[in-house]
């Protein structure tokens, strides 16, 4: 294991959490939710913004133009095959919106990790900075009144400078994601599909460069029985290969798990998720962790 493959759709918490609070029927005939604001809609369920509203995966709204707003999203991965095996990344986001189809995310990323036992890995507690990320949103096709489906299409450059155990690299990875989501007329019920292809260049002193990449499919549905609540569940499938193109099936992963999303009022969300992996044919606690788990706070200003 002398690379653990990074699901290209990841980023239990205390800091950025306080830190965040302190500053701070049927999919058919669905209406525009980005023509009114909360405040402007009569209806009690009032439109979201589903960037956010469901676990690992995204939704395909990227916000109206000059929103901004701050994201403090902690990863947690646990278990491996053997030994202990426990890590958390904590990402900083800034997210400003240019137009209303094209937003832009700006990450920082710290690493800690408990790690002893494992396999081709060093005994290991500690925390690092990480690296950092970009993300391009673009909306290539607006939900309508006729028809409540948006589809999104990402971006996301990411440099790290530190991988498991704490050990200096040089990793440059790019994600690449087709979004679909779609909301009920009422918007009682909200689903999404994510497409991705995560190509990666890893590099540790003394040795030649290691190309791998990971291709997934996740969907996610949820239903709001408050206008401030809203829970669902969600599945990812995960193949990863050795090289930048797909070649030689090396692992895969499926998971499961629940979802939460609560709008703490019109300008501070919190999301949640939590998913296990499920045996599907061949099963790679080795290069996969068992359990993921994810915070997210998003702060408006």
């Amino acid at each position: 294991m002398g690379v653990r493959i990074q699901r290209p759709l990841l980023r239990l918490p205390c800091l950025g959490v306080a830190l965040a609070l302190t500053i701070a029927p049927s999919f058919a005939g669905g209406g525009d939710d980005t023509a009114l604001s909360k405040a402007e809609s009569p209806d009690p369920f009032y439109p979201l913004d589903t960037k956010n509203l469901f676990g690992f995966l995204e939704g395909a709204d990227v916000g109206e133009q000059g929103d901004r707003s701050l994201e403090f999203e902690t990863t947690g991965s646990f278990g491996g095959e053997h030994g202990v095996y426990n890590s958390i990344e904590q990402e900083i986001i800034f997210e400003p919106t240019l137009t209303d189809s094209l937003g832009l995310e700006l990450g920082a990323h710290g690493l800690g990790q408990d790690i002893h036992g494992a396999p081709e890995l060093p005994d290991f507690v500690g925390v690092n900075f990480m690296g950092a990320s970009a993300e391009l949103r673009y909306v290539a096709m607006h939900r309508t009144a006729g028809l409540p489906v948006q589809l999104t299409l990402t971006v996301e450059p990411e440099y790290s400078a530190i991988a498991d155990a704490g050990r200096q690299a040089n990793d440059f990875s790019t994600t690449f994601r087709a979004i679909a989501d779609a909301i009920s007329g009422d918007r009682r019920f909200y689903g999404a599909i994510n497409l991705a292809y995560a190509p990666d260049g890893a590099r540790f002193p003394g040795r030649s460069w290691q190309d791998t990449d990971v291709l997934s499919a996740s969907g996610a549905l949820s239903y709001r029985p408050t206008p401030a609540l809203m829970f669902g569940a969600e599945a990812d499938y995960d193949r990863a290969y050795g090289g930048l193109v797909p070649r030689g099936f090396a692992a895969q992963a499926f998971y499961v798990g629940p979802t939460f999303h609560y709008q703490i009022n019109e300008k501070i969300d919190l999301s949640a998720a939590f998913l296990t992996q499920t045996p599907v044919g061949r099963v790679d606690f080795d290069e996969f962790p068992r359990e993921l788990a994810k915070l997210r706070l998003e702060v408006e200003f």
